[in-house]
C-alpha cells in the first residue's frame, strides 16, 4: 500500500550504511510508475562515482559502464525504490544478479563482481515475490492507534493535548487510517493553525475528493489536498505545482529557468535564485518535497506528486501526458484554446499537428527520445503568448521557422538536444535565459549576440562546441550567468578582425556578470587586466580538461589550476584565490610553499584543498621564524596525494584559530613526510573527525611531539585534543609507522594516554613495523565507539587484543588477514563488557594462529564468522 513510509525507510537504511561505513557504495535510485532506465542509470552511476553518462548514451553501453565499475568494488547496497508492474531487468541495468561472491584464488572461473546488496522496495508484494523473485520480503502495515496518535504529537508539541484541540486532533488521527504519509503531511499543515482551521480540516478529510483516481488512499488524498490548501502564499502554491510537473529528482536550476520565464521570481538571476531555494525550503518543510540535503535538486513522494497533478489537471487548463498515456488525436482537443500548459514527458506521440492553436499558452514542454520525431515549421503558430519553450532531447538540423514567432518568449531550454543550425534564436529579442546544456552543438552563431535581453546563458557540457565568434559576448551587457563548463575552451587571447573564435577579453563587458563557469586549458589565455567586480559564484578550470567537472562539496566558490607556467603575472588568479572557497592544484611548476606563494593571507576562505601530482612542493605552509600566522581558518578539507617531494605539511607558529574547521584529512603518496603535524598544531583540531594516511614510506609517526616552532613548554608525548572527536582513521602501507608518536621506540599504536572516545572505524594495513595496537593500560574511555575494526598484513604483530583493559562494548565487524605472526586474537580474559555486539568475524591467512576464541562467551547470538585456508585449530 502506498503512504507507509517505505521510500523513508528505505532512505533511512541508506543513510545508515553510509554512517557505519558498511559498504563501499551505497547507491539510491527511483524506478516509480513509469520506469526510465536511463534516468535509473544515471542515478546508480553518480552513487557509484562515476562521472556523468555520456549524452544519448545507450541501455546497454551505459549497462556495461557500471557493471565495470562494480568489477573495481568490493561491496556495494543498491536500493531501487517503488518498482511497479512488470518490474525490472536488473542486469539491462548494469547489476549482476548472483548470490555467489567475487572470486578469490582457486574459486570459479566467472566474472568477478563487487559482492552487491540489493534492496527493492514495491507497493505491490506481488511485484517483489513474483516478478522480481526476491528470496526475502517485509511488508509494513500500518500504524497502530497509539503509534499513529505519538507521531502527530511528535511534529504538533503539547498543543495537541490542549482542551480546545484534543478531541479534534484525534478524530483526524482516526481519519488518517494509521498511513504515516497522511498523518505527516497533514499535522506538520495545522501544526500551528487554529481550532477552527483543525475542524475544517476534519470535516475535509471525512469529505475525500471526487478528484480522487487510483492508486491513492482517500484518506492520503485528502490530507494532501488539505496540505496544500493551507499553503499561505499563491507563488508558493504555483512553485509547488510546477515541482510536481517536473517531477522526480528534477534539478533545482531548472525549476529557477522555468520560473523566470514564467515571470514568477522577478528581478536578478541572483534574488531569483535566493527565492527560488527559499521556496524550496518552506515545501520541504510542509512535507509536500521530501527534505533531503540536496542543493541540487529536489523530489516528492509518488502520492504527493500524483495528487499534484491531479490538481494541476481538474481546472482543465493544462495537458500532462507521460510515458504510460496515450494522447487523443490533437484536432479532437476542444480545451487546447484554453491551455495554459502542455508538458509531454516521453508521451507515446508519434506526430505532432502541423499547426497547434493553444492562444493562452505560457508554457510548453516536449521531452521526447524518438529521434524520427520531428516538428513542423508552422507549429509554434498559435502559440504566440508563450513564455517558457522545453525541446529536450530533440534532433533537428534547424528549429522550425514558427519559433521566430515566439517574440514573448523569455526561456528557451534545448537540453540534451542534437541540434544544426540555431541561427533563428537570435530573432527572439526578449529572451532572458538561453539554456543548452548537453546539448550536441558545433558553433554558437553570430546571431545571439543580438539577444541583448539576455540574463542566464547555459552552454555547460557542449563538448563538440567549437567555434564562438568575436564580439558576441560583448554584446550581452545584462548577462548575469554564464556557464561554460566542460564545453568550448577554444579561447583566443588577440583581439583582432581575423581572429575565428572570441576570447576572454569579450568577458570585460559583462559588468553585471555574478556567476561563471568556464574552462581556460591555458593561463597565458588570459588578459592580464581581465577582472570580475561582481563575481560571486564561480567554477573556473585553468589548465588542461579536468576530470570529475563537478564538485559534491555544495561549494559556491571553485578553482582548479593545473599549471606548468608561473602564475605570479596574473591578476584574475590572484584575486580569485583570494576567496576562493575549493581550490583544486595540480603541476605547480615553481611552487615550492602553497600558501606563501599563492595567497599570503592564509586562505580566510578556503574550505577544500585537494593538491596533487605538484613534484616542486615542499610545503603546504610554511611560516617565518618567531611569527606567528593565522592559516586556513576556515579549511574542512585537506587532500594530498603524490607530492614526492613534500617535507612537511605544517610547519612554524600558528594562531590558535588556524586549522580549527578540519574535519578531513587525507595523505597519499607523499615518502618523504615523517608526520602529520606536531602536537601543538594536534591540540588545536577541535573539529578533526577523519585521518586517512596511505602509502607514504618514510611516515614514522602521525603526531611529531619534539614541538619545533612551538612557544609553549608541553611535555612530550601528551595526548592531541584531535582524538576527542575523531570517528575514523585509516592506516594503510606505511613501512616505518609503529606508533602514532615516535617518543618511544616500541611504544604501542596507541599509548596509555590515546583518547578516542568517538573512534567508530579503525583501519590498520601493511604496518610492517607494528608490534602491538594498544597500551595495556590504555585510557578509560577510549575505544568505546568502535564498531569496525580491519587488521591486515602486519608481520610483526602476535595479538590483536593483548590487553583486557580495553573494552569495545560496540564492536560488530572484525576482519583479521594476512598477519603470518599472529598467534592470538584476544587475550586469554576478555574484558566483561568487550564484544557483545560483535556480528562479523572474518579471520583469513593467519599462519600462526592457534586459538580464535578464549571462550564462547565471546560469540553472541547474532553471529557470523568466516575463516580463510591456513588456519591451524
Amino acid at each position: 500500500m502506498p503512504g507507509m513510509g517505505k521510500t523513508m525507510l528505505a532512505k533511512e537504511v541508506k543513510r545508515k550504511a553510509e554512517q557505519d561505513k558498511l559498504f563501499d557504495a551505497v547507491v539510491m535510485a527511483l524506478v516509480s510508475r513509469n520506469a526510465d532506465s536511463n534516468k535509473i542509470q544515471v542515478e546508480i552511476a553518480r552513487g557509484l562515482g562515476l562521472d556523468q553518462l555520456p549524452n544519448g548514451i545507450r541501455t546497454q553501453d551505459a549497462a556495461e559502464l557500471i557493471k565495470a565499475r562494480l568489477k573495481n568494488m568490493k561491496k556495494v547496497l543498491i536500493i531501487l525504490d517503488d518498482i511497479w508492474v512488470p518490474g525490472i531487468n536488473l542486469e539491462e541495468l548494469g547489476i549482476p544478479v548472483t548470490n555467489e561472491p567475487k572470486t578469490k584464488e582457486g574459486g570459479s572461473s566467472r566474472e568477478e563482481f563487487a559482492e552487491c546488496k540489493i534492496l527493492l522496495t514495491s507497493r505491490d508484494s506481488d511485484v517483489l515475490s513474483d516478478l522480481m523473485d526476491c528470496p526475502l520480503n517485509f511488508s509494513l502495515h500500518q500504524l497502530k492507534s497509539e503509534e499513529a496518535w505519538e507521531l502527530l504529537k511528535k511534529i504538533v508539541g503539547d498543543r495537541a493535548e490542549s482542551k480546545e484541540l484534543h478531541s479534534t486532533a484525534i478524530e483526524i488521527v482516526q481519519e488518517c487510517g494509521g498511513l504515516p504519509l497522511a498523518i505527516t503531511t497533514i499535522a506538520i499543515a495545522l501544526k500551528n493553525k487554529k481550532p477552527f482551521e483543525w475542524r475544517d480540516a476534519l470535516t475535509k478529510l471525512r469529505k475525500p475528493s471526487s478528484e480522487n483516481f487510483d492508486g491513492i488512499p482517500a484518506k492520503v488524498y485528502s490530507a494532501i489536498e488539505v496540505s496544500y490548501s493551507s499553503l499561505e502564499r499563491e507563488k508558493l502554491k504555483k512553485t509547488f505545482l510546477l515541482c510536481c510537473l517536473m517531477g522526480h529528482k528534477a534539478l533545482i536550476q531548472d525549476l529557477l529557468k522555468y520560473g523566470v520565464g514564467l515571470g514568477l521570481f522577478a528581478n536578478t538571476i541572483e534574488e531569483a535564485r535566493d527565492e527560488v531555494l527559499t521556496l524550496i525550503r518552506q515545501l520541504r518543510a510542509s512535507s509536500l518535497l521530501i527534505d533531503d540535503s540536496d542543493n541540487k535538486r529536489f523530489d516528492m513522494h509518488d502520492l504527493i506528486h500524483d495528487v499534484a497533478v491531479s490538481i494541476t489537471s481538474r481546472d482543465r487548463h493544462g495537458l500532462l501526458l507521460t510515458g504510460d498515456h496515450e494522447p487523443r488525436e490533437w484536432s479532437d482537443m476542444e480545451a487546447k484554446k484554453d491551455f495554459k500548459w502542455i508538458w509531454l514527458q516521453k508521451a507515446n506521440i508519434n506526430e505532432l499537428p502541423d499547426e497547434f492553436e493553444s492562444p493562452q499558452l505560457t508554457l510548453f514542454s516536449l521531452v521526447n527520445d524518438d529521434r524520427s520525431l520531428k516538428i513542423p515549421a508552422d507549429f509554434f503558430k498559435g502559440m504566440q503568448r508563450l513564455k517558457v519553450l522545453d525541446l529536450t532531447r530533440i534532433h533537428m538540423s534547424s528549429l522550425p521557422s514558427s519559433i521566430c514567432l515566439l517574440q514573448n518568449l523569455h526561456t528557451l531550454c534545448l537540453h540534451h538536444s542534437v541540434l544544426g543550425d540555431i541561427r533563428i534564436i537570435g530573432e527572439l529579442k526578449n529572451l532572458e535565459i538561453l539554456s543548452l546544456p548537453w546539448a550536441v552543438v558545433e558553433e554558437l552563431p553570430r546571431e545571439i549576440g543580438q539577444l541583448t535581453r539576455l540574463k542566464l546563458l547555459d552552454l555547460s557540457n557542449c563538448t563538440k562546441l567549437r567555434m564562438i565568434p568575436p564580439r558576441v559576448f560583448a554584446s550581452m551587457s545584462r548577462l548575469e550567468e554564464l556557464f561554460l563548463g566542460n564545453s568550448f575552451d577554444g579561447w583566443k587571447v588577440e583581439e583582432n578582425e581575423n581572429q575565428r573564435n572570441a576570447g576572454l577579453a569579450e568577458l570585460k563587458h559583462l559588468k553585471k556578470l555574478t556567476n561563471l563557469e568556464v574552462c581556460i586549458p591555458d593561463i597565458r589565455m588570459i588578459p592580464k587586466d581581465l577582472f570580475f567586480e561582481n563575481l560571486k559564484i564561480f567554477k573556473i578550470f585553468i589548465g588542461r580538461k579536468w576530470e570529475g567537472q563537478y564538485s559534491s562539496s555544495g561549494s559556491s566558490r571553485i578553482l582548479k589550476l593545473h599549471l606548468n607556467a608561473s602564475i605570479n603575472f596574473n591578476y584574475l588568479v590572484k584575486m580569485l584565490l583570494k576567496v576562493t572557497e575549493e581550490l583544486h592544484l595540480r603541476k605547480l611548476a615553481g611552487v615550492k610553499n602553497v600558501v606563501d606563494e599563492l595567497n599570503t593571507e592564509g586562505f580566510p576562505d578556503l574550505e577544500n584543498l585537494y593538491v596533487r601530482n605538484a613534484s616542486e612542493v615542499q610545503h603546504i605552509i610554511k611560516s617565518a621564524e618567531g611569527v606567528s600566522f593565522n592559516a586556513f581558518p576556515s579549511l574542512e578539507v585537506l587532500f594530498l596525494q603524490n607530492l614526492i617531494n613534500l617535507e612537511k605539511i605544517f610547519q612554524g607558529r600558528f594562531k590558535d584559530t588556524a586549522f580549527n574547521n578540519l574535519r578531513i584529512i587525507t595523505i597519499e603518496c607523499c615518502d618523504k613526510v615523517k608526520n602529520l603535524f606536531s602536537s601543538s598544531i594536534a591540540r588545536q583540531l577541535l573539529h578533526l573527525q577523519e585521518i586517512s594516511v596511505t602509502d607514504c614510506s618514510n611516515m614514522e609517526e602521525i603526531v611529531d611531539d619534539k614541538e619545533q616552532g612551538s612557544s609553549n613548554d608541553i611535555v612530550a608525548a601528551t595526548e592531541p585534543k584531535f582524538g576527542e572527536v575523531l570517528r575514523s582513521l585509516r592506516l594503510q602501507r606505511l613501512p616505518k609507522l609503529s606508533s602514532l608518536h615516535k617518543s618511544c621506540r616500541h611504544l604501542p599504536l596507541f599509548n596509555e594516554q590515546a583518547s578516542f572516545p568517538d573512534l567508530k572505524w579503525l583501519t590498520i594495513t601493511h604496518l610492517k613495523n607494528l608490534e602491538m595496537i594498544w597500551h595495556s593500560k590504555v585510557h578509560a574511555d577510549s575505544f568505546f565507539k568502535l564498531e569496525s575494526l580491519t587488521v591486515e598484513n602486519c608481520d610483526k604483530l602476535l595479538a590483536v587484543f593483548a590487553s583486557t583493559e580495553v573494552a569495545f562494548p560496540d564492536l560488530e565487524r572484525l576482519t583479521i588477514t594476512h598477519l603470518k605472526n599472529l598467534e592470538m586474537i584476544w587475550h586469554n580474559k576478555v574484558h566483561a563488557d568487550s564484544f557483545c555486539k560483535l556480528e562479523s568475524l572474518t579471520v583469513e591467512n593467519c599462519d600462526m594462529l592457534l586459538t580464535v576464541f578464549p571462550s564462547t562467551e565471546v560469540i553472541c547470538s547474532s553471529f557470523h564468522f568466516r575463516f580463510g585456508f591456513n588456519f591451524r585449530d
